[in-house]
């Protein structure tokens, strides 16, 4: 985060306690629905890619069938 930080311009991204507490919702929140939908309905991605290769990533695996 402090290299997008830095890169980015994101101040709020190059203060630690904030990184902290980024990382402890990630904990709370978002990582317990991984456990939720299960490993057929989650995908791995690299987010470290450019945003729109990461939404084409994204939308490859959208089912809009559903």
């Amino acid at each position: 985060m402090r290299r997008r930080a830095l890169k980015d311009n994101r101040l709020d991204d190059a203060n630690e306690e904030i990184i902290r507490m980024r990382l402890q919702k990630y904990e709370d929140e978002s990582k317990p629905m991984l456990d939720y939908y299960g490993a057929n309905r989650t995908v791995d991605l690299d987010a470290t890619q450019y945003p729109y290769v990461v939404l084409r990533e994204i939308l490859k695996h959208v089912d809009t069938k559903d």
